[in-house]
């Protein structure tokens, strides 16, 4: 070892004294700032605010008013659910016949000419009602078959399908396409 390194590693570094000019920060480095304090606004002083008495006078009329105004927008609203619903809905007339014998002109023995068809929703609701009218026959292929027809009008387009129920004795579910094209309904007991 040289005797200028020994001197330089020998001789003890104060702590608290100057840095170095080497450990100096740059001259562009700036200690960071503090936010201000927020921004306070008072009143100056001066007289006090009058009161506003047009709160307290119009205050009944505004909630009777605004009342009346949430009404007729329910009002209109269910009105425009009804009209949609029952008036502006499509509806068809729908066809249909009983297949019946040709030598009783009836089918489980009280399916007949004049026995009331009654037309229900999926859901339950009644929407039309008709009867059977008399007995006609066709004739295919040398094979004759007879039938009683009915039509019910007023059916809507907006279901999927209707319950047909002939007396009490019989009642199927029929597509709308299908109860709108004409169905020929075949009772069988039990069904």
């Amino acid at each position: 070892m040289d005797s200028d390194e020994q001197n330089q590693s020998s001789t003890p570094v104060d702590p608290t004294g100057p840095a170095p000019a080497s450990y100096a920060p740059p001259a562009y480095y700036a200690a960071p700032m503090q936010a201000p304090p927020p921004a306070q606004m008072w009143l100056p002083p001066g007289q006090y605010l009058t009161q506003s008495s047009w709160r307290k006078r119009w205050r009944t009329p505004v909630i009777i008013g605004s009342s009346i105004v949430g009404v007729l927008l329910a009002a209109i609203a269910l009105g425009a659910l009804f009209l949609g619903r029952y008036v502006f809905t499509p509806t068809f007339v729908g066809k249909g016949a009983v297949a019946v014998s040709c030598q009783s002109s009836s089918a489980l023995g009280s399916v007949e000419a004049g026995t009331q068809v009654t037309v229900w929703t999926e859901g339950g609701i009644e929407e039309g009602t008709t009867q059977l009218e008399p007995m006609r026959s066709i004739t295919d292929n040398g094979k004759k078959s007879c039938y009683l027809p009915f039509r019910v009008t007023g059916l809507r387009t907006d279901q999927v399908g209707y319950i047909v129920k002939v007396s009490d004795t019989y009642s199927q579910f029929v597509t709308t396409s299908a109860l709108s094209a004409g169905v020929i309904l075949h009772p069988t007991a039990g069904s």
